[in-house]
């Protein structure tokens, strides 16, 4: 018997939304390699490869792969816990006098926020069971 997969609204729109995240997560670790190239190269590297893998979740979703969404959730909270512990960290420094650390602190929170707004559509994709069709 062959089965293919219905995939749901959620998931499409989950897909889309892990798109325009995956390029934004590029954009910013572009900025924040253009603010200091001597310092923040692993700025681009995380950027590249966290939006990466956000592309890679994407994709899944779109085809219906199974748990695909479950998976995105589980990468967006780790992502989410980095995000915000490295914003922690840049505004702890900011506020202890390192006034150079206002663009990562800026960064770095944008990246938890925007974590935070892409996350509730992947979890209502995540509670929608993909149909198998005959």
């Amino acid at each position: 018997t062959h089965y293919t997969m219905t995939v749901s609204v959620q998931h499409l729109v989950a897909s889309r939304r892990m798109n325009y995240y995956a390029f934004l997560l590029v954009i910013i670790g572009t900025l924040g390699y253009v603010s200091n190239r001597a310092k923040a190269g692993s700025a681009l590297i995380s950027g590249i490869a966290c939006g990466g893998v956000s592309l890679v979740c994407s994709y899944l979703m779109y085809r219906g792969v199974p748990y695909s969404a479950t998976l995105t959730v589980v990468v967006l909270v780790l992502l989410d816990g980095v995000f915000g512990w490295r914003a922690f960290l840049a505004w702890s420094a900011f506020l202890s006098g390192q006034h150079e650390k206002i663009v990562p602190a800026g960064l770095t929170s944008a990246m938890f926020a925007l974590t935070l707004y892409v996350l509730p559509t992947v979890l209502a994709a995540a509670k929608q069971k993909s149909k198998k069709t005959n």
